[in-house]
């Protein structure tokens, strides 16, 4: 398992199963808004409960990199495809989360939204798989500062469950048709 490579003391596995604790709090947090916000509507469907979550993930996610987007960016290019070559994208990036946020919430333009979240995690997968590969020991900018985990297969599972519920969001939108 990663987190045990990872840390390399008794205290540092401690901390970082508190940290992996305060991370799924976190997405169970996301979860219950995604069901509570979407208990709203006459019918409960996965569509929705999805889009919502999503919504959740990046409003939540964004804000912890909004905290301090110079650290966010400095961790983010120890890893990331892209901002390795772009600093403007890497300070831009927790921005970019915030839109996708807000527009999951509020359901602007779909079909492009969930293709244009689908390629932005694919993207993000193969910094992090490439990672994870090459056994570099690195800090995940996931969510800022506020919890220091490593990048390992948590973080990878986290881009490509968004991908997979990106491009199912948008292979329904074309279902419907």
């Amino acid at each position: 398992m990663a987190i045990i490579h990872y840390m390399d003391s008794a205290h540092g596995a401690k901390s970082a199963v508190k940290q992996y604790a305060l991370l799924v709090f976190v997405l169970v947090l996301i979860a219950l808004f995604a069901y509570v916000a979407s208990s709203f509507y006459k019918a409960l469907h996965v569509d929705l409960v999805m889009r919502f979550f999503m919504a959740g993930f990046f409003l939540v996610f964004s804000s912890f990199k909004l905290l301090d987007v110079q650290g966010f960016a400095q961790g983010y290019r120890s890893y990331d495809i892209v901002a390795k070559k772009s600093l403007f994208y890497a300070r831009t990036y927790p921005f970019i989360e915030l839109f996708l946020g807000f527009a999951y919430l509020i359901n602007l333009f779909p079909t492009v939204i969930n293709l244009f979240t689908f390629v932005l995690m694919l993207i993000s997968s193969v910094g992090v798989l490439e990672t994870i590969i090459n056994k570099r020991k690195v800090k995940c900018a996931c969510l800022g500062n506020i919890i220091s985990l490593p990048v390992s297969t948590v973080t990878l599972l986290e881009d490509l469950l968004m991908g997979a519920m990106a491009l199912y969001s948008f292979t329904q939108l074309f279902s419907k048709l």
